[in-house]
This record gives C-alpha cells, structure tokens and sequence, in this order.
C-alpha cells in the first residue's frame, strides 16, 4: 500500500498500525461480572486477501485465529460510563490525541489528507 492510499490505516495517515503482532493485552482476573455474558471462544478465520489491504493492520492475509472464553457486557457504554471511565483513567481517544478522526477523514482540510487513488 503507498503513502497516498486514502484508507484510515494508511502509514500516511499518521498512526502506528494496530495489527503489528506486538500489542499486549493485560487480562484481568477480578472485578465483578454482574451484567455481563460470557462467551465460549473459538476459532474463526479473521482477515482478507483483498489486495490493497493493509497486512501491518491486521487486515490479512486470512488467518484461523483462536479465542479464548470471557466476559463482555450485554449492553453497549452509556456516554456517562464513558465519562466516568475518561474521569478515573484520564484516557485520551485516538481523535483527541491527533486532534482529528480517521472516521471523519473527508472532513479534514485538503492539505491534511491523502488524495483518493483508485
């Protein structure tokens, strides 16, 4: 994928890729889990072969992947969840510490984003 690709993951976009096989997810072991489900895992296959996909992010090759059991909510975050959880972590969105948002890329100044390549 070149620099000029227009997709949110593009190295020119400004961001580290996610999917870069060295992330580090800390499991946690304690807290309640009154109102959540529990889901079994399994495998599934997970990415694609498109050819303009973005390897480093995860996006592919196809690959069998392996989930373990947990817990997640049955319901999505409330606003006020998240402003008590952005209170007691101090947590920064990727859009504040930018100061923009891959999701709302088109709305960015011209001069801030890649053209588009088809």
């Amino acid at each position: 994928m070149s620099d000029t690709d227009n997709s949110c993951c593009a190295p020119s976009a400004g961001r580290t890729p996610s999917g870069n096989g060295k992330n580090v997810f800390k499991r946690v072991h304690d807290g309640s889990t009154s109102g959540m489900v529990k889901l079994e895992g399994g495998s599934f296959l997970m990415g694609t072969d498109y050819p303009k996909g973005f390897p480093d992010d995860g996006e592919g090759p196809v690959r069998d992947v392996q989930v373990d059991p947990f817990w997640i909510d049955a319901n999505a975050v409330t606003n006020a969840q998240f402003r008590d959880f952005v209170k007691a972590t101090r947590y920064k969105t990727d859009a504040e510490k930018f100061g923009w948002s891959f999701v709302f890329w088109l709305l960015l100044p011209a001069y801030k984003r890649a053209p588009i390549v088809n």
